[in-house]
């Protein structure tokens, strides 16, 4: 009997859905997102009359994935009528995702008081690919006020149309610019302005049409008394007053919205891992072996080892067999454990390796604090049994 070490990269695609876009009214209540565009003015220093707003609906519906169908809607003729049919190639054109539970609101679907919603330009569509926002109290409360305030004049409130025959706000407070500022400096006191202006083939593709737009949007908790931490497949459990990423909104050409989910299971846990152990670049990839020591990072990660010291043989899963009963034994570290490291046999070396059946036996904190001991007593059937330790980092 042996064992290997393994590592795979993978991750499921899902998609979803909300319901048809209308123009019009726009009625918010506590936890929708709103997706909002305005012009710079040309000389940079101002923004224009104009203001598009389109509720895409609950952050939760988002951030636990329950709708249907990654195509939100199309607003090709909303935003032609706001900033004309040139809007794919206005350099002055910016957009934002936000959203709000606000102080006085109670528990609204898993988002507890001072929940916002926020988002940054994607560096390429890659979703999540920008980093996270962190705020501090300060700019939390700040963040949360000033974003209960655009919510709550913009509920009910009928878009106009000026003279050109663009739609505008009935209320100075409804209007988008005014939360995001038109230069890339700060907003709400957040050091990193949530506004991303449209490049025309600079973002990549997303179907049949070149992506204008992608923002990348993060949920932020006051506090995390009371919330649903999980997210669905965000990623990362959320943590007060740091950035939780819940998806990617695109625009494209034609004006279909979209939202790019993240693609697998949390994986912040290792991220944080990686970055603790100070492994950057190639180096803090999952199948890297930065010490060359023949124990991946995913392994390393798992067992509670360092990938940046050799030496760390004496850690690596064991087994024994008595009594018909082949015992893997193996660490797991608590900040592994949303990964779910498990164990696979097979009867030849080459496979087909299946899941291990058998009694699983978990010895918490067994090497100490956050160091589990898990054993998989496995019936030892046959001539000849291998079994090896699967870890799958998303």
């Amino acid at each position: 009997m042996i064992f290997s070490r393994y590592f795979s990269f993978g991750a499921a695609a899902l998609s979803l859905m909300v319901g048809p876009v209308s123009a019009g009214t726009i009625k918010v209540v506590p936890g929708d997102l709103l997706l909002g565009f305005y012009e710079v003015s040309a000389d940079g220093t101002g923004v224009g009359s104009s203001t598009y707003v389109l509720n895409l609906g609950a952050g939760s519906v988002w951030r636990e994935n329950t709708a249907a169908a990654v195509v939100v809607g199309n607003i090709l003729a909303d935003l032609e009528d706001a900033f004309g049919a040139g809007w794919q190639e206005n350099p002055r054109l910016r957009a934002g995702v936000v959203g709000v539970v606000g102080p006085s609101d109670p528990l609204t679907a898993g988002d507890p008081a001072r929940t916002v919603y926020y988002s940054q330009g994607a560096a390429s569509f890659v979703a999540g690919a920008t980093s996270p926002l962190v705020l501090s109290s300060s700019q939390m409360g700040s963040a949360s006020t000033q974003l209960k305030t655009f919510s709550v004049e913009m509920n009910g409130k009928v878009a106009g149309v000026n003279g050109a025959g663009a739609k505008v706000a009935t209320s100075a407070n409804n209007n988008y610019a005014a939360f995001q500022p038109p230069l890339m400096t700060t907003s709400f006191g957040i050091s990193a302005s949530p506004n991303s202006s449209f490049g025309v083939g600079s973002i990549g593709t997303s179907g049949s049409h070149g992506v204008e737009l992608a923002l990348d949007v993060y949920r932020l908790l006051f506090t995390t008394s009371g919330a649903d931490l999980t997210a669905g497949l965000a990623v990362g459990n959320a943590a007060a007053k740091q950035g939780q990423y819940v998806g990617t909104f695109t625009v494209d050409a034609v004006g279909e919205v979209r939202m790019e989910r993240p693609t697998g299971p949390v994986a912040s846990g290792y991220a944080e891992w990686a970055a603790g152990q100070g492994l950057v670049g190639e180096a803090a990839l999952p199948q890297a072996d930065p010490d060359r020591d023949g124990i991946a990072n995913s392994v390393e990660f798992v067992i509670g080892s360092l990938p940046g010291a050799a030496g760390d043989l004496g850690l690596l899963p064991t087994a024994s067999l008595s009594g018909g009963i082949l015992d893997f034994t193996f660490r797991r570290s608590d900040a592994s454990a949303y990964a779910a490291p498990s164990v696979e046999t097979a009867t030849q070396l080459e496979g087909p390796w299946v899941a291990a059946a058998g009694e699983v036996v978990v010895g918490d904190n067994f090497y100490g604090g956050g160091m589990d001991r898990v054993t998989v007593r496995i019936p030892a059937v046959g001539n000849r049994l291998f079994a090896r330790l699967r870890v799958t980092i998303p």
